[in-house]
């Protein structure tokens, strides 16, 4: 089963962004955000990725017919990896850190417990989910649970 901001992973060394739940004719509906080159990730812009799917992998490029729109999906049998947020998250908080970003990530969650906040209804995205952040980037928290949700936007109001 994916789920809206799960990562998904091709062969081909691609990583995308699942954006919808539900799949359609076994395709996952998703949007390009990084491409691999040898050991290295590269993030697309919104352009770089259209042009490169349209180039390179049309066959990813989809119509829903269930949305009436034109979207990026890839075939679940072309998907290697699927990375989840819960599962991401749950991982880089029983490992030490690898960098500042896991740090302040770890030290947010410590103070997100401190206030009784559970973990399992916390997820991470971006380019933490499948390790490719940099000092620069931001963390992107997902939160499953609507009272979870509003304990942390209290909390953060605070």
């Amino acid at each position: 089963m994916y789920q809206v901001k799960d990562f998904v992973e091709t062969a081909q060394g691609l990583l995308f962004a699942v954006v919808d739940s539900v799949t359609e004719s076994g395709r996952v509906l998703v949007y390009l955000r990084y491409q691999r080159h040898g050991l290295y990730w590269q993030k697309l812009s919104t352009e770089q990725a259209y042009q490169y799917l349209q180039s390179q992998q049309p066959d990813y490029l989809w119509h829903s017919t269930r949305l009436d729109a034109d979207l990026q999906a890839v075939p679940q049998a072309d998907i290697v990896r699927h990375y989840r947020p819960r599962a991401g998250l749950a991982s880089l908080l029983a490992q030490p850190p690898m960098d500042n970003i896991i740090v302040d990530l770890q030290h947010l969650c410590s103070l997100l417990q401190q206030k009784g906040i559970s973990m399992d209804s916390l997820g991470i995205t971006g380019s933490c989910l499948p390790g490719l952040q940099q000092n620069s980037s931001d963390l992107d928290l997902v939160c499953y649970e609507r009272r979870v949700f509003q304990a942390l936007s209290t909390f953060l109001i605070e």
